[in-house]
């Protein structure tokens, strides 16, 4: 049994001090087996990264998929498939190929326009990670309409919905919005 241990995070680090194998992997850990770092982040927020594991020649891969989170995650996809002996070339066209699910944080054009459809949002980690996809995202002086304003649960009051916080990340980030 081999454990595949997130080195940037100390609570899985410290559960994983029992274990007799394991592998790490980390973006800020230099001690880790599997090293990633981070690139860049294009216009739509996907992530360029290069992987390189102990020894070994390192590779870049260019993710389809919106995110840096979804770094971390092609981080943690590669370093299984390392260890299982899978080809570099393999893993590179998977990971740089792999779509996604659908709404979530899905990448969508549609006549002139890009959608990140992100409806699927299920819990608070989720909704922060959509929320830093879109800080980084390109969004300067592009027109944005935000339909289908969420307002406080069984009230009329919107001060306090989650889509507000999505609001002002965009204008942060340079855009205009109408919201409705």
């Amino acid at each position: 049994c081999v454990g595949f241990i997130n080195g940037d995070d100390e609570r899985i680090v410290k559960q994983a001090k029992g274990l007799k194998k394991n592998i790490s992997y980390g973006f800020e850990k230099n001690s880790a087996r599997v090293k990633g770092k981070l690139l860049g982040i294009n216009e739509y927020a996907c992530v360029s990264m290069e992987v390189k594991q102990k020894g070994k020649k390192p590779f870049s891969i260019n993710l389809s998929v919106t995110g840096k989170h979804n770094g971390h995650n092609a981080l943690a996809a590669a370093t299984v498939v390392l260890a299982m002996k899978v080809p570099v070339k393999k893993i590179r066209q998977a990971l740089s190929s792999f779509a996604g699910s659908s709404k979530r944080m899905q990448l969508l054009k549609l006549g002139g326009f890009t959608v990140l459809n992100d409806t699927y949002n299920a819990n608070p980690d989720s909704v922060l990670a959509a929320l830093a996809t879109l800080s980084s995202a390109s969004t300067y002086g592009k027109k944005i309409a935000v339909l289908g304003l969420a307002f406080k649960p069984n009230t009329d009051d919107m001060r306090f919905a989650p889509s507000i916080d999505i609001v002002l990340g965009l204008q942060k980030g340079g855009a205009i919005i109408s919201a409705f």
